[in-house]
């Protein structure tokens, strides 16, 4: 990988770490430590959308890893080998200690269920579909659009194809949300299921065709150069144009433009700027660290927060601390710094030696 490339898929690694840490400040909020309701606590509610980002930004790294040499047996068995890899064997170990855990609290997990999550078929079974491992939800959904990668990767060949797909998956969204709330499910399922995110991989797709795959041009060229110039002021005003459209009081400022739409067309906005080259106030030696270890992050911290609550450290902070606010943010940054820390034991322990295993089953099998 040359220098530039790498260059380019760190800016999009940044990103991706600093998804993952606002999904942990999302949780702590949602779940354990609630700030008071105001203008920090709709900020925080909106990191929420920091998952449909992971999508977006899954499809356009696969893409761009594998735009020229995907479409042959061997190519397409060393992409999914690789994510087996890379996915399975740190999901797994949640797998057995949720399964565990379960076990020794006298929960009842069936036969069935282990082979659904063992397998990531989960999300074909409302009521199951948020998987045994927390957060796990969005690796079933991951899993689909692998299974789809090679039509998505021939979708993004084409530049008005991208654009019109989008547009399908758009408002493929919005019907599978509104199937969802007409039948008597889980109201979790109705932000869960993969027609619902399909357009957030679309919207990495047509990226990917927008800025890589499309035939440079004069125009096209001008206007990466002006997102990179005003990288900073886009990526703030940005979101607070996600948090203005999410809370508007104007209900149909979202019909004409729907929260769906809306997101995936931020996401990209965002991977060009993370493609282009992050400004130095985001790309820094602590984010990149972050985007490191993104996946231990995102798959540890529900255990994590859940064992600081349960073991009073939450409870310890807010008796010390009198202001809810202050209250909130020392106890988000004492999870982000165990999530940390066991997310690195587990890059070390976990994805490395699964990653250097993957490397050596294919090498072999190409040498064979």
């Amino acid at each position: 990988m040359n220098n530039k490339r790498a260059g380019r898929l760190s800016g999009l690694e940044v990103l991706r770490g600093l998804a993952a840490t606002s999904i942990v400040i999302f949780h702590l909020n949602a779940i354990h430590v609630h700030l008071p309701s105001g203008p920090a606590s709709l900020l925080v509610s909106t990191l929420s959308g920091a998952v449909p980002l992971f999508f977006a930004l899954s499809a356009f790294s696969l893409l761009y890893g594998y735009r020229d040499r995907l479409f042959d047996e061997g190519s397409l068995k060393r992409f999914y080998l690789r994510r087996v890899f890379r996915i399975l064997p740190l999901f797994y170990v949640m797998l057995l200690i949720y399964y565990a855990r379960a076990t020794y609290y006298g929960g009842y997990v069936s036969k069935g269920e282990l082979l659904i999550n063992s397998l990531f078929l989960f999300p074909f079974f409302p009521g199951k579909h948020e998987s045994l491992v927390w957060a796990g939800w969005s690796l079933g959904v991951e899993w689909c659009f692998y299974i789809l990668f090679p039509v998505f990767a021939l979708i993004s060949r084409e530049k008005l194809l991208s654009i019109v797909t989008f547009l399908i998956m758009c408002a493929l969204s919005l019907a599978a949300t509104r199937l969802v709330l007409d039948i008597p499910l889980e109201k979790s399922f109705s932000g869960m299921n993969f027609p619902k995110n399909l357009v957030y991989f679309q919207a990495g797709v047509m990226t990917f065709s927008l800025v890589c795959q499309s035939v440079a041009s004069e125009q096209r060229d001008r206007i990466l150069v002006v997102i990179k110039h005003k990288s900073s002021a886009l990526l703030l005003l940005t979101f607070l144009l996600l948090i203005s459209h999410r809370f508007t009081p104007f209900p149909f400022i979202r019909v004409i433009l729907p929260s769906e739409l809306f997101l995936a067309f931020v996401c990209c906005i965002w991977i060009v700027i993370a493609y282009l080259g992050l400004p130095a106030w985001v790309d820094n030696v602590i984010s990149r660290s972050l985007g490191k270890l993104s996946y231990g992050i995102y798959l540890l911290h529900p255990f994590v927060l859940s064992i600081l609550s349960n073991s009073g450290i939450y409870g310890g902070i807010m008796d010390k601390v009198v202001d809810p606010y202050l209250q909130f943010w020392g106890c988000a940054l004492v999870s982000i710094a165990f999530t940390l820390f066991f997310a690195e034991l587990a890059y070390r322990l976990v994805e490395s030696p699964g990653i250097r295993l993957g490397e050596k089953v294919i090498s072999r099998m190409s040498s064979s």
